[in-house]
């Protein structure tokens, strides 16, 4: 353990008094991740948000002897079976609600079975906006004007204002219409003809029926209160940071894991590594030293850009905001895992190379294809390629836990399964190479 703990400090005295890998590994991804994210932040989540707009209903509404306006709202909106798909998993539920297309041609609506699971969806990302109709709905809308207004909540995401403008004004018209007296007629005739088998015709044609319903006639305002709030969920909502901060850093970091790997080669040829080969310390320790110094030195500089975005994005809002959400266990573990990940893929590179110069080069094309396959460059592919990116699956976690989301294990254990088998094979080649 000592000698792991003397290779490590050794690999980061000598990295951190190098001024052009600093360069590489501070400089650089603060500089581009800061412009790109002032430049085409206002673009990133919103470039096409009325082509799809998934959102959740939370139907708490209880009915009235007139009509059950909750159940008229999900009919309307059109819901669809199941749950929303989450992001990045392609498709979408089967849909069981083609009224709603009516509405809006890119209007997704799922029901939620209480305002917790659908805030849940929020957070993760899995719709834009949710919709809160209270207990006491149909019967504000049914009875007197003096019983008061019914408070209907819309929430939305932070990172997705027009969306949830949109949302809001769908949820004003349906209601609208509610109140102003179509929907409850409606409503109203239909159960009523239903119910004695005869025609809506018929129904309006009774007396008393025309009293039952001349008193719930009024404007919107009188009878249904909207009210509009964003979600942060212990993050900041979308900050571009987040997205163009998470995929540089980790694209950064694979080149300072192959680089040090890679530094293995440089030892080779000076005979300073087979030097300490043939000292007292076995073999495997002072690889398995060079490995984990790899892996720390990655994850410092993680944890260095991470809290550097922090601070740019604090200055850039004007307050300070925690970008990548309050869970600073789950952070850390999300960090560890990526550090590792990291380490291993360029220790793998260092080990099949046959010369520094071949290392290097082998490096740039693998890191290039995972910064492009996993959105490193402001574009995301939708191809199953994108899985075998390292950067994909770390910045698919820093975004889940800046959004205020927890699902972040199965990018955890993708990205544990790249440390261990690239480790592992990298440890071996290494220990064969140095064998001979």
């Amino acid at each position: 353990m000592r000698t792991l703990l003397l290779i490590t400090w050794n690999d980061l005295r000598q990295s951190f008094a190098d001024k052009s890998l600093l360069l590489l590994m501070f400089a650089a991804p603060l500089s581009i991740a800061t412009i790109i994210s002032v430049t085409f932040g206002s673009l990133a989540e919103e470039t096409s948000p009325v082509d799809h707009l998934p959102i959740a209903v939370v139907n708490a509404d209880r009915g009235s002897p007139i009509a059950d306006f909750g159940d008229e709202f999900a009919a309307a909106v059109g819901i669809r079976g199941g749950g929303p798909p989450k992001p990045g998993a392609g498709g979408v539920a089967p849909d069981a609600g083609e009224p709603g297309r009516q509405l809006f041609s890119g209007l997704e609506a799922y029901e939620a079975a209480d305002e917790e699971t659908a805030l849940a969806w929020l957070s993760e990302g899995r719709v834009s906006a949710v919709i809160v109709l209270p207990a006491d709905l149909s019967r504000r809308l049914t009875g007197p004007a003096s019983r008061g207004s019914a408070q209907v909540r819309v929430i939305v995401r932070a990172d997705r204002e027009i969306s949830g403008d949109i949302a809001l004004t769908l949820a004003r018209a349906l209601l609208g219409g509610f109140s102003g007296g179509l929907g409850i007629t409606q409503a109203a005739v239909g159960g009523v003809a239903a119910a004695e088998g005869v025609t809506p015709q018929s129904v309006l044609s009774r007396p008393e029926f025309s009293q039952l319903t001349s008193g719930v006639q009024g404007p919107i305002d009188s009878r249904i209160r909207l009210e509009q709030s964003s979600l942060r969920s212990g993050g900041a909502g979308f900050n571009p940071l987040v997205a163009f901060g998470a995929t540089q850093a980790i694209f950064f970091a694979l080149f300072t894991a192959n680089g040090n790997a890679t530094s293995i080669l440089e030892e080779e040829r000076d005979g300073t590594f087979v030097r300490l080969l043939v000292s007292p310390t076995r073999r495997g320790v002072v690889l398995a030293g060079k490995l984990v110094s790899t892996a720390t030195m990655v994850l410092v500089q993680l944890a260095m850009l991470f809290v550097a975005f922090t601070v740019i994005g604090s200055l850039l809002g004007g307050e300070l905001v925690f970008i990548w959400g309050r869970r600073v266990g789950l952070i850390l573990v999300v960090l560890l895992a990526t550090s590792a990940a990291a380490a291993g893929i360029g220790g793998l590179v260092a080990a099949w190379a046959r010369s520094p110069e071949q290392s290097s080069v082998i490096g740039t094309v693998i890191n290039m294809f995972m910064a492009i396959t996993g959105g490193a460059f402001g574009f995301r592919f939708d191809s199953p390629v994108r899985y075998g990116s390292a950067v994909y699956w770390g910045a698919n976690a820093f975004e889940a836990l800046a959004g205020g989301g927890t699902d972040i294990w199965t990018n955890v254990a993708v990205l544990g399964g790249f440390a261990a088998i690239a480790s592992g094979i990298a440890y071996g080649l290494f220990l064969h190479r140095f064998s001979r």
